[in-house]
């Protein structure tokens, strides 16, 4: 076997070894978006939309407490939609 062949030869290897580690690196990823997604689930509660929408009120003018409560019921009613599915849109 010559010089090139060996070369192309360990070419081909590093190219499989970068593709299997791009490939677990890949799997790696979705696992943590997943766990990201399942958390984000758990925190998206109607009482912590409930409570970061009274401190939204809290902080901004009277002006806009009727937006605030309006963003909070929909996000409390997409969290009803999600239960009811199965599924959650954060």
């Amino acid at each position: 076997m010559g010089f090139f062949d060996r070369m192309r030869g360990a070419a081909h290897d590093a190219a499989e070894k970068a593709k299997d580690v791009a490939e677990d690196v890949a799997d790696k990823v979705q696992d943590l978006g997943e766990d990201a997604a399942e958390k984000a689930k758990g925190l998206a509660t109607d009482e912590r939309i409930e409570a970061v929408a009274a401190k939204a009120k809290h902080l901004a003018p009277e002006s806009v407490d009727r937006k605030i409560d309006a963003i909070a019921d929909r996000a409390q009613h997409l969290n009803d939609d999600d239960d009811e599915r199965g599924t959650t849109q954060v």
